[in-house]
């Protein structure tokens, strides 16, 4: 088997650990040797030794994109909805304060806003920059995942993990959301898209997986 060191990276908040699980559930079932210290989250993609004969998969929530990532590396980048990634992500106050918001995204100012309502009128999470700076082509191979689209594109993203189509069906099914932004009021829904009705835009136009080469083009 080819090895490959897969790194999911995402804006967090939107289902990358269901795939992120799913992957290293495979791989420490099904190959010989898999290291351990896979499977664990990581703060910066630097921080993963790049190697040619161990697989392995990390997650991530790294805004910036390292200045290299050698051929072994693979990346796939995982978005949602950004007002369900953004509600999600700040009614989970304790994660938030102490973890995600200031070391997974860099966030340093939360203290400032998180008893504020600037978060519906302010991009604070700076999601459409993380959405931005990823959602395109990189210097090594990455795959672009809605997390809506997911169960309808599994054959694609099975083949990019390098896992045989048949485990499609051990994928976990179809969950609703706890936090939905329609369950928001329209005064805050108003608000909501006007603040972020852009990034919105992006990714509701965004369908299904789409891959990328080392080159940036288009994989079949």
């Amino acid at each position: 088997m080819t090895s490959y060191q897969y790194i999911l990276n995402s804006m967090g908040r939107c289902g990358s650990t269901l795939l992120h699980d799913f992957v290293f559930n495979y791989y420490r079932n099904n190959v010989v040797d898999f290291p351990m210290t896979s499977g664990v989250f990581i703060p910066k993609i630097s921080d993963v030794r790049a190697s040619t004969s161990i697989s392995g998969i990390w997650k991530t929530h790294d805004p910036q994109v390292p200045p290299t990532m050698p051929p072994p590396m693979r990346i796939c980048y995982q978005f949602a909805h950004p007002l369900n990634v953004l509600l999600s992500t700040l009614k989970s106050p304790t994660l938030a304060e102490q973890i995600h918001i200031p070391e997974h995204l860099g966030i340093r100012d939360y203290s400032e806003w998180k008893n504020t309502e600037r978060w519906m009128d302010e991009d604070v999470l700076r999601l459409e920059e993380h959405f931005d700076t990823w959602a395109k082509p990189q210097s090594c191979p990455i795959l672009l995942v809605k997390y809506e689209d997911i169960w309808d594109n599994l054959e694609e993203i099975l083949e990019y993990f390098n896992i045989p189509s048949s485990h499609a069906v051990n994928f976990p099914s179809r969950k609703g959301r706890q936090f939905d932004w329609k369950n928001a009021s329209s005064s805050q829904q108003d608000r909501l898209f006007k603040t972020y009705g852009n990034l919105c835009q992006k990714i509701d136009n965004f369908c299904g997986v789409k891959s990328f080469g080392v080159s940036g083009t288009l994989d079949a």
